[in-house]
């Protein structure tokens, strides 16, 4: 007598089986994390990388995941997803509304996508979403080729104070608020510099090194190479303090050249707007376990990066004086009034 196979129960099983496997593995980038930590109380978990694939926000993503990995921190699969769109703003627009107490969903963000709000180019910020911790900072450096007849960076400042136009500076779209400060503390008119924009760090690395610029402006890892070679010279970096790290050691900071000026490129993660308060705590104590580990150390020194860990009110005090200072180099240039 033959036996018939229950069919649909053998049917249901796979399905759930596929399911779980699904929610266990895969993303754009193929990467999860999966520790023997505590249990999230929910996910899948997406990370978000709101940019293309290899600048900062997604480098910074894909340590998060690759130490909350090495670590054993979390056990619930975390995804890293990549979502281009105005440094930041595409995204954090989603956060604000479609994604409203959201408990499953998280993204860096960071310094980037706070100057097109200054600017006005876009209707939500950091006051719209849940800022849950800083993870690092990124600072300024200001270089010349080795051969610039600029020593210091007063010289640069004297140079563009009394000829703007003679003096081209080069960076990224965002690097320029740097420069502006030095200049407004300078008592110049930065809406007079003479800024040139470079899509990368390579084009304006050879800039530099072609003639085509006289000075560069960018965080410090971009130009880290060039400076150890000897093509680069550092004049200053835009840290609170002198860095312990080759091959910074030896630069001074721009508040001692006589320029109080501290801006950082800092990065944090946020979750979504009305984000539910077990999944903020919850964040909160895995990324302050995770900046504590051996391998968030290595990760941040092999990216130059100063970890930056701030929760709550401190996190808040960040982003106001950060908007401040975006926001004073922008009236100065008159992007703003």
């Amino acid at each position: 007598m033959k036996v018939r196979k229950p069919l649909p129960a053998l049917v249901a099983s796979l399905v759930l089986m596929a399911v779980y496997l699904l929610a266990g593995c895969g993303s754009e980038s193929g990467s999860t994390a999966g520790g023997s930590g505590d249990n999230y109380p929910g996910g899948p978990i997406q990370l978000i990388a709101p940019a293309a694939a290899g600048g900062g926000y997604d480098t910074t993503a894909r340590v998060v995941l690759d130490t909350l990995q090495k670590a054993g921190l979390v056990k619930t699969p975390i995804v890293v997803e990549n979502r281009e769109g105005a440094d930041g703003s595409v995204w954090m627009a989603q956060m604000a509304t479609d994604l409203t107490g959201d408990a499953n969903v998280i993204s860096v963000g960071g310094t980037a996508s706070m100057y097109n709000d200054a600017r006005g180019d876009t209707q939500h910020n950091f006051h719209d979403v849940t800022p849950i911790a800083s993870l690092i900072s990124e600072y300024y450096v200001f270089v010349v080729p080795a051969d610039s007849p600029f020593q210091k960076l007063s010289d640069v400042v004297d140079a563009v104070k009394a000829n703007p136009q003679s003096v081209p500076i080069g960076g990224g779209s965002l690097d320029r608020a740097a420069f502006d400060l030095v200049m407004l503390a300078a008592g110049g008119d930065p809406a007079k510099n003479n800024f040139v924009e470079y899509p990368t760090g390579a084009e304006q690395t050879v800039g530099l090194l072609n003639g085509d610029l006289a000075v560069g402006v960018a965080g410090t890892p971009e130009f880290k190479g060039q400076i150890e070679s000897g093509e680069l010279r550092a004049l200053a970096v835009t840290r609170p303090e002198r860095f312990e790290q080759e091959p910074f050691t030896n630069v001074p900071t721009a508040t001692e050249e006589g320029y109080d000026v501290t801006l950082a490129n800092w990065r944090c993660i946020y979750g979504p707007k009305e984000m539910p308060d077990y999944a903020v705590t919850y964040w909160k104590d895995t990324l302050g376990e995770m900046v504590e580990t051996e391998q968030w150390t290595e990760a941040a020194n092999n990216n130059q990066w100063e970890t930056n860990f701030k929760t709550d009110e401190q996190l808040q005090q960040l982003i106001d004086s950060t908007y401040k200072e975006i926001e004073d180099a922008y009236r100065a240039t008159g992007v703003i009034q």
